[in-house]
């Protein structure tokens, strides 16, 4: 019996989440005993390279991430919790014209600003915890900071 990957089984992922996780309580590891809605909306929005084992590694690192009696957006990965579409910048009709060198460029700047600005945002502005969890150093913080005049 052959079975399928996981992004192939996008029903699947809040279940073995579940699964894991209630795991991870049973253990003692975790204080979390449920996910946030935004929080299971971007495990099962994300494609699931690494598979299901992934998938329980990113349960095992929120639930240490956790602070609250359920596991939120903010407890994930960066690369999951910006995969909702509505974070991911558009790039307008008018961009067609352009170049793909600059049209790349262009989107890759907005990517950049809207990531920095919302990471700092969460972190309460604060640089070092912004470069912890964009998993950067403070140095590029600051430098996109700087080339995209955020403040």
């Amino acid at each position: 019996m052959v079975l399928p990957p996981l992004r192939e089984r996008a029903g699947d992922v809040e279940q073995l989440a579940k699964t894991f996780l209630a795991k991870y309580s049973r253990d003692g590891d975790c204080k979390a005993s449920g996910f946030a809605t935004e929080a299971l909306a971007a495990l099962q929005a994300y494609a699931w390279p690494g598979n299901v084992r992934e998938l329980q590694n990113i349960v095992q690192r929120a639930c240490a991430m956790a602070e609250g009696a359920q596991i939120g957006p903010g407890d994930l990965p960066p690369y999951l919790a910006t995969t909702s579409i509505e974070t991911v910048p558009v790039i307008s009709e008018t961009d067609t014209s352009l170049s793909l060198k600059k049209a790349k460029a262009r989107w890759i700047g907005q990517l950049e600003s809207a990531y920095v600005a919302e990471v700092l945002k969460r972190e309460g502005g604060n640089v070092s915890e912004a470069a912890r969890t964009a998993g950067v150093d403070r140095k590029t913080i600051h430098r996109l900071l700087n080339k995209h005049k955020l403040r």
